[in-house]
């Protein structure tokens, strides 16, 4: 529902995050292929935008990479689920009209209440064993489930206060010094040519 505007600073701040061929953005991450440990870097000018930021991507790298690896699994107990729960269903309704019945013929005796009373008690018992085999797969597909779930575990997550970067504070000190010294040899510049102006005018 974004706008064209919305959509614009959405992609900046995304380019900012992730970087572009021009620009390197402030998130870099690689993976160990040994260990399969993946390591997270931020580098912004806010402390709290990089811890925040780090370990909401954590959050959700885990989420999406956990969600992924148990699609299959899931899809196939969630089936087994509403199986076993469509028949508890059917058993309890079962149920209740058969001791509707029971108490209706109670002290007389009318085939058309026995038909029907033959009838549920046969559907009942199916639907037992039904339940009872849905309930199986359940547990199975429940099993494999659990099992094929990975552990996501945080190593060494972020905490204030964040050690600044040397390099970063380096070019910055740099920026500065040469901007004064840019700032002095100018002034110099001007006030040399300011009075040699000056003398060859007098003269």
């Amino acid at each position: 529902e974004f706008t064209r505007i919305e959509y614009q600073a959405l992609k900046s701040v995304y380019a900012k995050v992730i970087g572009s061929a021009k620009n390197q953005g402030i998130l870099a991450s690689n993976i160990n292929d040994d260990t399969g440990i993946i390591t997270l870097n931020i580098e912004s000018t806010d402390e709290g935008i990089s811890i925040e930021l780090l370990n909401s991507l954590f959050k959700k790298l885990g989420s999406f990479y956990i969600n992924k690896t148990i699609e299959k699994q899931k899809e196939t107990y969630e089936i087994t689920k509403n199986k076993a729960d469509s028949l508890l269903g059917v058993i309890n309704y079962t149920q209740s009209r058969l001791l509707k019945i029971k108490d209706t013929q109670r002290n007389t005796i009318l085939n058309q209440y026995r038909s029907e009373e033959l009838t549920l008690e046969r559907e009942y018992q199916i639907s037992l064993i039904a339940y009872g085999e849905a309930i199986k797969n359940k547990e199975i597909a429940d099993f494999a489930l659990k099992s094929k779930t990975p552990f996501i575990q945080s190593i060494d997550l972020p905490i204030p206060p964040l050690k600044p970067n040397q390099t970063l504070i380096t070019y910055i000190t740099q920026v500065i010094i040469g901007g004064i010294l840019g700032g002095f040899l100018a002034i110099a510049f001007i006030l040399g040519r300011k009075i040699y102006r000056d003398t060859m005018e007098s003269e």
